[in-house]
């Protein structure tokens, strides 16, 4: 499923499958960082591949978590969803513009494949996803 998410993403961004998949992962990363593992596992447990995805960007334990968190804490004293976003720029050489895009194609997807509720929960954890340029 989580491929077909990919490909759809691909195809609806204009980025590589091996971008969209990083920055999904990064996206992931920083919603466990905001949201807290007990609400987000429970969301990407009803998407096959869900936690699959998280893990390859680190799940908050290493790699894109620890990524996202530093940058977080670089940009604005402490972590938060907006800074780690932003840094997923630098991270990945995309633009904003593709991150957010990349973010409203994942909120479409859990809204798809885990509901509605799971999908408002995810927004409100990334409220200035739509202004990133």
């Amino acid at each position: 499923m989580i491929d077909e998410f990919l490909e759809h993403c691909s195809d609806n961004t204009g980025l590589d499958i091996p971008t969209a998949r990083k920055v999904s992962a990064g996206i992931l990363v920083i919603l466990e960082e905001s949201m807290g593992e007990d609400e987000l596992h429970p969301i990407l447990r009803k998407i096959p591949g869900g936690d699959a995805l998280l893990a390859s960007g680190g799940g908050g334990a290493g790699g894109l978590g620890n990524m996202a968190h530093g940058l977080g804490s670089m940009f604005s004293g402490s972590f938060g969803p907006t800074s780690g976003l932003a840094g997923l720029k630098d991270e990945f050489d995309v633009k904003g513009s593709d991150i957010s895009a990349v973010g409203e194609e994942l909120i479409r997807f859990i809204d798809q494949h885990a509901g509605t509720d799971a999908a408002h929960k995810v927004r409100s954890a990334l409220p200035m996803l739509h202004q990133l340029r």
